[in-house]
C-alpha cells in the first residue's frame, strides 16, 4: 500500500518525525486493532511490526514494519478508524505522533498537508477504478479485500466509519 508520505522530502518526514514521543512495545504486543480510534501514527526505530487484517478468524499480513519505516498515517490523516491491526513481532521501539501535534503541524505547513491530500485524493481514485472494474469483469483476484458499492458520497468515507456487528456476524463461529 502507498504511503501517503510517497511524495515528501526527507526534511518534511523528519519534522513530522520530530514531533513524536518515545514508546515501546514486547514482542506480541498489540499496538492497536482494526476499528480503534486513530490516535498515533508510529515510525519504527528498531524492531519489527506486523500489519494485518482478520477474515473469518484468519490472520492475513498486509506487511511488515522495520526500521525506517513508518505506518499508521493514513487513518490519523483523515481522522478515522484503523482498517487493520499491528502487533510488535519482536521488541519495538517507536517515535509516535499524536493526532493532535501531527494536524497542528500540517496547518502550519500548507505545502506538506497539500502533498499529502494529493495522495489520499489518488488513492480514492483508485479504489473507484478497481470498483468499476470488479462491477464489469467480477472479482480480479483474492487479494481484494474490500468492495463498496452505492452512493459514491458514502464510498469516501466508508474506510473512516466504525464497523457495527451484523445479524450474520453473530451466526459466524469464532
Amino acid at each position: 500500500m502507498t504511503s501517503v508520505f510517497l511524495d515528501l522530502l526527507d526534511s518534511e518526514v523528519e519534522m513530522i518525525r520530530r514531533l513524536g514521543t518515545p514508546a515501546a512495545f514486547a514482542a506480541q504486543e498489540r499496538v492497536f486493532q482494526e476499528g480503534d480510534e486513530a490516535d498515533f501514527l508510529y515510525f519504527v526505530d528498531a524492531g519489527r511490526v506486523s500489519l494485518y487484517i482478520e477474515k473469518f478468524n484468519t490472520r492475513i499480513e498486509i506487511q511488515q514494519a522495520t526500521p525506517g519505516d513508518w505506518f499508521g498515517e493514513l487513518a490519523v490523516y483523515s481522522g478515522g478508524r484503523r482498517t487493520a491491526s499491528a502487533m510488535a513481532v519482536e521488541d519495538t521501539r517507536f517515535l509516535r505522533v499524536s493526532k493532535q501535534d501531527f494536524h497542528d503541524m500540517l496547518a502550519r505547513q500548507p505545502d506538506i498537508e497539500r502533498k499529502i491530500r494529493e495522495i489520499v485524493d489518488q488513492r480514492n481514485e483508485k479504489l473507484v477504478l478497481e470498483e468499476k472494474m470488479v462491477d464489469a469483469g467480477g472479482t480480479p483476484g483474492r487479494d481484494m479485500h474490500i468492495g463498496i458499492k452505492g452512493d459514491p458520497s458514502l464510498r469516501e468515507s466508508a474506510m473512516e466509519r466504525a464497523r457495527y456487528e451484523s445479524v450474520v456476524d453473530r451466526c459466524m463461529p469464532d
